[in-house]
């Protein structure tokens, strides 16, 4: 409880989760307790006040990865949820424990392809969304990905991941640019 009214303390400036395969179980008591905001996915965000960009967490655009998607489907049941929150907290953690090894050892032996998004899931996704600017996680390849989409421009923005790579999208005069922490801060202190 502590640590959850620390880092409700320090989200003055209003801080926004997307919940990801990480954080499934996210709810409204977490978003009380911190002060954070969780969003739903998919999110439609404005830029510059003249387009909009769909904001994803990412892990359904890896469409090819069928093992990962039925895994996906079962934890966020109601069931689900409900059933592994009714277990003791140290039955939860050794649950998660297992399941995350079990992952991790899945996309070990996974082919790059399938652990990368899916070119046409990708277009499908910011064509029912009528955006032509994807900003995504989950992946943890940062880079920004330039391409044509019903015969526009269009770009798929990758985030890196909070431990290696970290990135930060920075948008500014229609132009988004990916730095580290670490040169956002150089830049906002200079």
């Amino acid at each position: 409880m502590e640590l959850l009214r620390d880092f409700s303390q320090r989200t003055d400036h209003g801080l926004y989760i997307l919940p990801g395969n990480r954080d499934f179980y996210l709810n409204a008591d977490f978003a009380e307790q911190t002060g954070a905001r969780l969003l739903q996915e998919p999110v439609l965000l404005p830029l510059d006040g003249q387009q909009k960009a769909l904001l994803m967490h990412g892990d359904i655009l890896c469409s090819r990865d069928i093992v990962y998607q039925r895994y996906r489907r079962f934890v966020t049941w109601r069931w689900t949820r409900r059933t592994f929150m009714a277990l003791p907290l140290s039955l939860r953690r050794s649950i998660t424990r297992r399941a995350r090894r079990a992952l991790r050892e899945h996309a070990r032996h996974k082919p790059s392809l399938m652990t990368d998004v899916d070119p046409d899931t990708v277009h499908r996704q910011m064509q029912q969304h009528r955006v032509h600017i994807l900003i995504h996680g989950h992946t943890h390849r940062p880079m920004i990905h330039r391409f044509t989409l019903a015969g526009q421009k269009a770009q798929r923005i990758v985030l890196g991941d909070w431990y290696q790579g970290d990135s930060v999208l920075v948008w500014q005069n229609g132009r988004g640019e990916l730095l580290t922490v670490e040169q956002c801060l150089g830049r906002w202190q200079s």
